[in-house]
């Protein structure tokens, strides 16, 4: 059953975060990009390639 509602909702859909776009993202938020430019830059959904470690430590912390 799972193998069917896999093939009905996923399979026609395109992957658009590819592990290699995550790469170049991730290495952007490193170098101090901050998470409004690199929106900008591959998209609104692009924050869900990093991990909560990788946002705790590569943002900047508001205060």
């Amino acid at each position: 059953m799972a193998a069917n509602k896999f093939d009905r909702l996923c399979v026609s859909r395109e992957i658009v975060y590819t592990a290699e776009l995550c790469q170049l993202a991730l290495n952007d938020l490193t170098m101090g990009a901050p998470i409004e430019v690199l929106e900008k830059k591959y998209g609104s959904l692009i924050s869900y390639c990093f991990t909560q470690n990788d946002l705790e430590k590569f943002t900047e912390k508001k205060q």
